[in-house]
């Protein structure tokens, strides 16, 4: 043995020894070396699959395909908007043609031309109608009565036959402007009234008064024209967008509470003022106003008054700040009727007569200062103005009903409201008290008439 060679086996680890020399089951096998902890990967690692590069080409594709879909969808969208703003647009102008055509060709003449024979009516016969109660021209030369006017009457009277004659051709020619029935009606009626009136003028219906009687003239003509007119041109204002949209005016807690009352209540207001005879009023009015005049009826109601009116031949604007009123006013299908309060219109000379009957009550002293005067600023020089108050003796009383959920009513003394007049310089008619026209309202009432100082007049 050689002396401090190194023994075949050492000691391994933990007490347990280990071999250089293969073991007896490994000889005779190739054992392939393992590899080292920190032997790096390959630098040519194994490709994507031809599968997997498909699909992420294809999820792209289809990425692309869903936007490009989103973008058409919203240009096709804008455009379809763009079509139906186009097409709204071109029916708003045909209609405003359509309207614009209608005033200009058929409405506009024929009030003008209604104005002319008024005009000329009111100088007509004068003498005549002073003599006979009731006086109607039909009837007049039906009755073989021609030779009895002057000449200068008969001259009048040619001339209304010709304007007649013009409205006849008016309304054959435009009357299909009209789409309101009841006005073709009425205009069916003038059209026969005047015929009739033409052949009478000519002596061709001497005494056939008796069957010519239930040819009237349509009284309610000129103020159905005025309402068309304004239904008109407030829809051609609604297509052009041209209306200032203001805000709603604001009410305090009282006068909520008043539109309030009247909005509950309508069909019971309705039952007790819409037959109420104020027949002794309204000729009190009449006698100070021309044929025909324009009137502002101030606070309507159900439209009692404002019906009255237009078929007296008038021609009426109605104005309630209760919805519930208004609708019950425009129900009278002649009635052109706003909902407005007094602090609301702002008219300048535009109305021959203000009527604000029983309407007024509801304001205290600077609202009803307020409204007067507003109501005073719509009436011509010349004009007349109405209202009526309740009575209080002394100063200003206050009726407060709020424990049966009424509005407060106001009771004025006469002196005070003729102050607040004066202040206007408007001049005083006639001022005169009667009974309420309710049989359930005890109290007095004050009717003031005025007139608005006529600055031409000498």
């Amino acid at each position: 043995m050689v002396p401090n060679s190194p023994s075949p086996y050492t000691a391994a680890p933990g007490g347990t020894h280990s071999s250089s020399q293969p073991s007896p089951a490994s000889q005779g096998k190739n054992i392939s070396p393992t590899p080292a902890a920190n032997t790096l990967p390959s630098p040519n690692p194994e490709p994507f699959s031809w599968v997997t590069i498909g699909l992420v080409v294809t999820i792209f594709l289809n990425l692309a395909t869903t936007i490009l879909n989103i973008f058409q969808i919203r240009k096709g969208w804008k455009e379809l908007k763009n079509q139906d703003r186009l097409f709204i647009e071109g029916q708003n102008l045909k209609e405003r043609d359509d309207i614009r055509y209608k005033l200009n060709s058929f409405f506009g003449p024929m009030i003008e031309l209604r104005t002319e024979s008024r005009l000329l009516y009111d100088v007509f016969a004068v003498n005549e109608r002073k003599q006979e109660n009731g006086f109607r021209t039909l009837n007049f030369l039906a009755g073989g009565n021609k030779t009895r006017l002057s000449d200068s009457d008969q001259a009048i009277l040619k001339g209304i036959i010709e304007i007649n004659s013009k409205q006849l051709d008016l309304i054959e020619k435009e009357g299909w402007a009209v789409r309101n029935i009841l006005l073709t009606d009425l205009l069916g009626k003038l059209g026969a009234h005047i015929r009739v009136l033409s052949m009478a003028n000519d002596l061709k219906l001497n005494n056939m008064t008796s069957e010519i009687i239930s040819l009237v003239f349509p009284k309610e003509i000129d103020g159905a024209l005025e309402t068309e007119v304004r239904r008109l041109q407030d829809r051609y204002n609604e297509l052009l967008e041209s209306k200032t949209k203001e805000n709603s005016p604001i009410f305090n807690s009282e006068q909520i509470k008043i539109i309030n009352y009247y909005n509950s209540t309508p069909s019971d207001y309705f039952r007790k003022t819409a037959f109420l005879d104020l027949s002794d009023i309204y000729e009190k009015f009449k006698k100070q106003i021309p044929r025909g005049a324009l009137i502002l009826d101030a606070g309507c109601g159900v439209g009692r008054d404002t019906r009255y009116f237009i078929m007296e031949g008038y021609r009426v604007l109605a104005f309630d700040a209760s919805e519930q009123m208004v609708k019950l006013c425009r129900q009278y299908p002649f009635a052109y009727c706003q909902r407005w309060s007094f602090e609301e219109i702002k008219f300048s000379e535009e109305f021959d007569a203000v009527w604000a009957c029983a309407s007024l009550v509801h304001l205290s002293e600077i609202n009803l200062s307020a409204a007067i005067l507003n109501l005073s600023r719509a009436i011509r020089p010349g004009g007349v103005f109405y209202f009526s108050l309740k009575l209080a003796h002394d100063n200003t009383k206050i009726e407060n009903k709020s424990k049966n959920s009424e509005p407060t009513y106001y009771f004025y003394a006469q002196d005070k409201i003729e102050e607040v007049l004066d202040k206007l310089n408007l001049d005083k008619i006639e001022i005169w008290m009667n009974d309420s026209k309710k049989k359930e309202d005890t109290c007095k009432w004050v009717n003031y008439l005025y007139r608005k100082p006529d600055i031409f007049s000498t």
